[in-house]
């Protein structure tokens, strides 16, 4: 009888042991999610190891995932998303006023027109008369790249094989499908209007809209580099083609 006692004084003992290790955690996690609330992304600095959140008193040494482990993960997966995210700043209400004179950038670019719909990942190098575009898949496979050279546009496709052309419209209609207005773009990209070339600004919807050249650009989230507001997203719509432009990595940029 004693030795039954004390097996199950045992368990009882691990039981509570788990239980109060769960409450610790759990109230551990919850505090960090709220001080991460309270005190912006930028400080959110917890860490989480799911090696703390396991056990081996039981069934021979074999860890088990406790009931709260996944609601933990996923608080935690959440604060670590929280402090990796790139700093958002506020819509300004009006354009830059000073244009980039050079950058380098990564992002996703998505577009769809009236005949077909696609995505593609895109690095693209601007310096002065100077663009390149390099268009890759989902997979990341390098499609080919758009080159422009003052007037001159080419596109070389993937066998490194050059293609020149009378124009931008024609080069990206003729290899991409679609009208690519990068002329204009890479100032839009900017947040500023091309200049010598009419255009309207308005606040619309918490959201700065630039209509110039028969586009409708739609700056919808900003990034902070270097004290400067540059876009994160901007979606634009003209000539029969609608496009969305994500993002991702800003750098080598001068004014």
């Amino acid at each position: 009888m004693s030795v039954v006692n004390g097996m199950v004084s045992g368990v009882l003992d691990s039981l509570r042991r788990q239980v109060s290790g769960a409450a610790l955690i759990h109230s551990r996690v919850v505090a960090a999610a709220i001080r991460c609330y309270h005190s912006g992304c930028d400080q959110c600095r917890v860490r989480c190891d799911p090696s703390d959140l396991t056990y081996d008193a039981m069934h021979g040494g074999t860890r088990q995932r406790p009931f709260w482990l996944p609601f933990a993960l996923l608080v935690c997966f959440g604060l670590v998303a929280c402090a990796t995210s790139p700093a958002l700043v506020s819509s300004p209400r009006t354009l830059n006023s000073v244009t980039m004179s050079r950058f380098e950038l990564d992002g996703r670019l998505a577009i769809q027109s009236a005949h077909e719909a696609g995505q593609v990942h895109v690095h693209w190098l601007h310096d002065g008369q100077h663009d390149e575009l390099t268009v890759s898949s989902p997979l990341g496979q390098t499609e080919g790249v758009l080159i422009r050279e003052g007037e001159t546009v080419r596109w070389v496709d993937d066998a490194g094989h050059s293609h020149p052309a009378n124009s931008m419209d024609a080069l990206s209609m003729q290899w991409l499908g679609w009208k690519l207005p990068l002329q204009s773009l890479h100032y839009w990209v900017a947040g500023t209007a091309q200049p010598d070339i009419p255009f309207q600004v308005r606040w619309d919807n918490n959201e700065l809209e630039l209509q110039q050249s028969g586009w409708s650009v739609h700056f919808v989230r900003w990034q902070d580099l270097a004290g400067h507001r540059l876009p994160g997203r901007l979606d634009f719509v003209g000539e029969g083609v609608s496009g969305r432009l994500l993002v991702s990595d800003w750098r080598g940029v001068s004014w």
